[in-house]
């Protein structure tokens, strides 16, 4: 009997995948935006009418995905290690979403929203199971940061999703 299709990750996708994936991603990322390169083709591509918009679309989904993951595990609707798995490879991820919809850092809050979108996701990678934290307090104080960067991430973005369609 075939397995039904689910949009959680498998078990085998665990720490050995989304972490050197996610680490990857973020260096690769930040080397570009710091020597101020693009990946081929992209400049191109941006100037494609309405690429902001749908680029910024997956953006919001991709945030709405990561943000809705808490909600889903406080009502049970899917086992906890399931979505903890696809939070953390979704996580892992951002860095491609970013560079795929900002060609650089931006000024100015763009900046401030780059910033904590990969402080976020580079927390997300120095976790408990990462870093082999013991103790509540250490995951505790991880809990706040990680939840902190990413409410001040959705306050920004939607400054920033304001701004772009309100000067379109």
């Amino acid at each position: 009997m075939p397995r039904e299709a689910s949009f959680y990750p498998p078990a085998r996708l665990g720490r050995r995948t989304y972490f050197p994936l996610g680490v990857v991603l973020l260096s690769a990322t930040l080397a570009l935006y710091l020597a101020g390169a693009d990946l081929p083709g992209m400049e191109r591509l941006r100037r494609v009418p309405n690429y902001d918009l749908f680029t910024g679309l997956a953006m919001a989904a991709y945030l709405l995905a990561q943000l809705m993951m808490p909600f889903l595990r406080a009502t049970g609707a899917v086992p906890h290690r399931q979505l903890v798995r696809a939070h953390k490879l979704l996580g892992a991820l951002g860095p491609a979403f970013l560079v795929v919809h900002a060609g650089r850092l931006g000024y100015g809050y763009l900046s401030a929203l780059s910033a904590v979108f990969l402080l976020s996701m580079a927390l997300g990678l120095v976790n408990h199971e990462t870093m082999g934290m013991k103790g509540r307090v250490p995951a505790f104080v991880w809990m706040v940061a990680h939840v902190a960067l990413s409410v001040a991430l959705v306050a920004l973005a939607s400054v920033h999703a304001y701004v772009a369609l309100s000067y379109e």
